[in-house]
């Protein structure tokens, strides 16, 4: 099965979070922006949440599998392979998963 990643070379990103993370998005900008987050990298956070949320919908997987290390990694080879030269490293979504997991939404690695 395809990836379903869908490299736009990080300039601009999807217009909104679908999938299983698109109830948690409003909250994600809310705090990225009381963090003192520049607007950029606020997009830049909230264009691969909406990535990784459309990937897992893809896959057919909810958003406590981004726990696993191993589903992050493959969600990132994805991005490699479709050409990806921005945020192809898990280090890119420490922001969401941290939020993620103090909503309890994923559990720890």
């Amino acid at each position: 099965m395809a990836s379903e990643v869908k490299c736009t070379g990080g300039l601009r990103p999807p217009a909104e979070v679908t999938g299983p993370l698109a109830g948690h998005a409003a909250a994600f900008k809310q705090m990225l922006i009381g963090q003192g987050y520049a607007r950029g990298t606020i997009s830049a956070h909230l264009g691969l949440m909406s990535r990784v949320s459309r990937w897992l919908d893809v896959q057919g997987l909810p958003a406590r599998a981004l726990a696993d290390p191993g589903e992050v990694d493959r969600f990132f080879a994805g991005r490699r392979a479709e050409g990806c030269r921005l945020r192809i490293t898990a280090r890119s979504l420490v922001p969401l998963l941290d939020f993620l997991r103090d909503l309890q939404v994923i559990g720890a690695p």
